[in-house]
Formats: C-alpha cells, structure tokens, sequence
C-alpha cells in the first residue's frame, strides 16, 4: 500500500492542510518556466519515456492535449527514435507533433492502430475514466509481445476525500481538479493493489509502484503561482504536495 502523511486524515483535517499549504505561498522571484521545469523533469512518465528501447513506437493512451509529445525532445537526451501514437476522443492542440494519432471511444471501439506494432503504452490519467479497468489491461497484454513496457498513471484513493474545487476556489485559491468527483468522468480512483493484480494476472512484471510526490517542487511551484493565481501551478503543486497522483511500470513477460 503507497501511504502518505496525509492519507489518514479525516476530511476536515485535509480542508486545514490543504488550505494552510496555500496560504504559506511565498514571493518567489524565479520564473514560473523554472518551477514548471523542475516539476516536469523530475516525473516518471518522463523518466519512462527517455529509457525506452531504441527505435520503440509509444502509444500514447487517452493522450489528452498531447504534451506528452515535448518530452521526445525536452528537456534532455533527445529521443528522436521513438515513433509517437495517439489516441483521443478529440483531436488535442498538439497532436500534429505525433507520427499518427485516432479518434475513437476505446471502450466501445478497442481496435485501434490495428497495423502497428506497439512497443510502449503510457496509459496516463485515463483508467479512471473508465467503468472497468480490466479490458485496458487485456488491450495492453494483447497488444504487446515480450518486453513491451507500460507507464500506468491515475489519482491515488485520497483524492476521493480531498476538499472539493469549488471549496478552495471559494477560500481564494484559483484551481482545477482537487477532488476526484470534481471531474463529472471520473468513475473510480482505483486501488493500485487491484490494478497490480490485473496486470500480473496478465502476463507483466511489475517493475515499480509509487505514489508522485514532490514536496520542494510543489512549494517553488504554488511560490511562484501566487502572483497571478495560476490554475495550472496551484494545480500541480496540489498534486505534487499530497500525493495525489500513483503510478506502475510494468513489462510484458
């Protein structure tokens, strides 16, 4: 079980340290480019992607807005080799940087890149969205012979009794998702021990399981948020702060 100070906390301590973590924000005159720097250097799913085989395609897996796509060349160790996919239900604003990208519901159309190998999956913030984890899984061990790596990424337990964004945004503090329920998609903040589970029992080794927290990269980040009450940076610095987000690399056997 990935545990954090706060996660014993009722709901009521949580709305204390939560807005107590904000209300210490200090000048910071460091660019916020800096902070968000830091912030993106120092994640796994980076750190996934720059040690990928050479010559890997990576899907990128409910790819979002498509930033996952800088990280090919930013900030360190081009990784020009690694062919990018993408899969979303509407085209994101920085797709034109991936090698091919579609747009479908995979849960109710799973067949997607039926002509290309997969070497790599980054699966992040999506299994949450969906009713049950356990196709993905079989979509990823279907899909990947031996060897193949995924990055799974999704909002850890306690973010079901996280005070709610409007609550915070009310006490002043301009920010996005804070409570998994914020988000109307959300269905479920699954147990990590249960995804593990699914993917052993489906034919991975699980590498590594952790909990992203990033307490010196989450004060310089709402630091330097304060002036402007940035959504993105007290976001992220929420995130980093409480642990909010858990992650699993795995490799197919």
């Amino acid at each position: 079980m990935l545990r954090t100070r706060y996660d014993n906390m009722t709901e009521l301590e949580l709305k204390d340290a939560v807005l107590t973590f904000f209300r210490l924000a200090q000048d910071f005159s460091s660019q916020s480019s800096d902070a968000h720097y830091s912030y993106n250097a120092l994640l796994p799913r980076l750190n996934f992607l720059k040690n990928l085989p050479r010559n890997s395609t990576l899907l990128d897996l409910g790819a979002g807005d498509g930033s996952l796509s800088t990280y090919r060349e930013w900030p360190l160790n081009p990784r020009l080799d690694i062919r990018l996919l993408a899969l979303s239900l509407s085209k994101g604003e920085m797709f034109n940087k991936y090698d091919g990208f579609e747009l479908k519901n995979f849960e109710t159309d799973p067949d997607i890149f039926s002509n290309e190998r997969i070497d790599a999956v980054v699966c992040c913030h999506f299994i949450e969205h969906m009713t049950n984890p356990e196709p993905t899984i079989k979509f990823l061990a279907n899909r990947l012979g031996s060897g193949g790596r995924i990055y799974l990424e999704w909002p850890h337990v306690l973010s079901k009794k996280m005070p709610q964004r409007q609550w915070l945004v009310d006490n002043g503090v301009n920010i996005s998702t804070t409570r998994s329920d914020d988000d109307g998609t959300h269905i479920e903040a699954w147990d990590i021990g249960q995804i593990q589970s699914l993917i052993e029992a489906n034919g991975f080794y699980v590498e590594a399981t952790a909990r992203i927290v990033l307490p010196d990269v989450a004060d310089r980040m709402r630091d330097v948020s304060k002036k402007n009450n940035d959504v993105v940076g007290n976001t992220l610095a929420f995130w980093a702060k409480f642990g909010w987000s858990q992650y699993l690399i795995a490799e197919r056997i």
